[in-house]
């Protein structure tokens, strides 16, 4: 076979055998010599050859708009501040942060005398960019209140709980630039301020109006009694109506009990701390100390302000020797699923300052909303990372203090304990956790820890990624029990197991969101 073509004006003939095709040219007396599988003809044109530099470019370019992209991804920014900070967990992180991001911290005073508590939140939520659909929900939502439609409103905050059992939390709103981060450099611990209020590790003052509040609107109302299933456990939520309060408040913390500090187990996290791409970091900045203060609930009139008569007095929680308990949280997303537990206040004297805390949740470890996530979304095929995340682990935390013995006892996975959770319902933990003893060698901790809710549940907002939304429910007037004891594993000592602390905490704090548990059941 011969086929004529046209190469640079020139005719160049091919002719075809069975084994080769070769190509004879007048120009330049070239003579090349080209396999079967190339067939040049008058309607084809020889491939272009991608040079082996070209391919290398497009990859550094992939690359390195892959590497930027996760650079100044919040998730990145808030990674990189984490380790920054990382000796000093409880300041706030969210300095160079402009979007996707929360950060919390959480006062719990108790007055085991007097039977009072006070608990105060405060942080900043900086809500996720909204998409297409969210700006049109926007546009077609009323303003319910200030100004704001629920649709990732970006707002600092500070949450009382109110003295009486009417189920509705005290949130003041306002705009994130009246969050001021106060940190001084070269002071350890917290320091902000909201609105007129200031906030650390050695105290609080609150100033706070009824103008500033955000009622619990009718709509949330429904979804509380849906959600929250409060309707059997407290159903005086839904008849409880919106009073505006002013609160004032001024309290100091001392004798202060920090969690303890090693490289091995920076924080209550362990080692988990040092990944900086989880989407939720939890810390303790105060175990237990001492509260000396006062808080005033100052309710408005509901008739007219101006009048004398109309003035109702402020009712005063005076905190003399309370024990208080400071926590925070802060990241990028909320866990979903999780058992919150938090207690201090026990009844006997030699325990009546010590602090347990137990939380339970599913930690993502690789997600879409991670760094690590978004990279393996980038690098690899759709249907692998769909069916690969999230990936997820089961994290515990688990920390009693003992105040007469200065003794932290930390039953957390990162310990290698073996936990057993027995049941997790919205009423009712029961847990029970076994460790080798660090200080005794051939021993055994063990920790038996039952927790029962309280009658009394106020609805919490939490963050997600359209704005503070109501979906916890605690309740602060559970009871703990925990129990320690030491078991020696050696056959050839018979003794019987140690008890190192046996007590009953109350006016502790209960949460269980999206979890549900029963050895019973399985």
């Amino acid at each position: 076979m011969v086929a004529v073509t046209q190469l640079k004006g020139r005719t160049v003939a091919t002719v075809a055998s069975g084994q080769s095709q070769t190509v004879l040219a007048k120009t330049n007396s070239v003579r090349m010599v080209v396999t079967p599988r190339t067939s040049i003809t008058a309607h084809q044109a020889v491939p272009p050859v991608l040079s082996r530099s070209w391919l290398c470019s497009g990859l550094i370019l992939l690359f390195a708009s892959l590497f930027a992209t996760l650079l100044f991804h919040p998730v990145a920014q808030y990674a990189r501040t984490h380790m920054r900070l990382f000796r000093n967990h409880s300041t706030f992180h969210g300095k160079h942060i402009t979007h996707s991001f929360f950060e919390g911290w959480y006062f719990k005073m108790t007055s085991a005398a007097t039977n009072e508590k006070v608990v105060v939140i405060t942080g900043l939520f900086l809500a996720h960019p909204p998409s297409n659909e969210a700006l049109q929900a926007k546009q077609e939502t009323v303003n319910r209140w200030k100004g704001h439609d629920g649709v990732s409103s970006s707002e600092a905050f500070i949450v009382v709980f109110p003295p009486e059992a009417d189920h509705e939390v005290l949130l003041y709103s306002y705009p994130p630039d009246q969050f001021v981060d106060l940190h001084d450099s070269a002071e350890p611990g917290m320091r902000v301020r909201v609105g007129e209020s200031e906030f650390s590790n050695t105290g609080i003052k609150l100033n706070v109006h009824a103008r500033d509040l955000r009622p619990i609107l009718d709509h949330e109302r429904a979804m509380i009694k849906e959600s929250l299933r409060l309707e059997t456990i407290a159903p005086e939520v839904l008849r409880q109506r919106f009073h505006p309060r002013s609160v004032q408040a001024d309290v100091t913390f001392a004798q202060p009990v920090h969690f303890p500090f090693s490289w091995q187990m920076p924080g209550v996290m362990g080692y988990f701390l040092y990944l900086p791409f989880l989407e939720c970091y939890h810390n303790i900045v105060l175990l237990s100390g001492v509260a000396q203060g006062f808080v005033d609930f100052c309710d408005e009139p509901l008739t007219d302000p101006s009048d004398p008569s109309a003035m109702v007095a402020p009712r005063r929680i005076e905190l003399v020797n309370a024990t208080v308990y400071v926590e925070k949280d802060h990241g990028s997303n909320f866990p979903r699923e999780y058992v919150w537990l938090q207690g201090h206040d026990f009844r006997h004297e030699a325990t009546r300052r010590s602090s347990v805390l137990f939380s339970f949740a599913r930690v993502p470890i690789v997600d879409k909303h991670t760094l690590l996530g978004r990279a393996l979304m980038a690098l690899t095929p759709r249907s692998f990372h769909e069916a690969m995340l999230p990936l997820e682990i089961n994290g515990v935390l688990a920390v009693v203090y003992h105040h007469a013995t200065g003794k932290t006892f930390n039953f957390g996975t990162y310990t290698h304990a073996d936990i057993q959770l027995q049941t997790v319902a919205d009423d009712l933990v029961h847990v029970i956790c076994t460790r080798r003893d660090p200080d005794v060698q051939g021993a055994t901790l063990k920790l038996d820890l039952v927790a029962r809710r309280g009658l009394r549940g106020y609805a919490l907002r939490g963050p997600t990624k359209h704005g503070l939304q109501l979906l916890i429910e605690e309740s602060i007037d559970a009871e703990i029990d925990v129990r320690i004891t030491r078991h020696v594993t050696d056959p050839n000592i018979a003794r019987e197991p140690e008890v190192l602390f046996d007590d009953r905490s109350r006016m502790s704090g209960f949460e269980v969101s999206g979890l549900r548990y029963s050895v019973e059941a399985r």
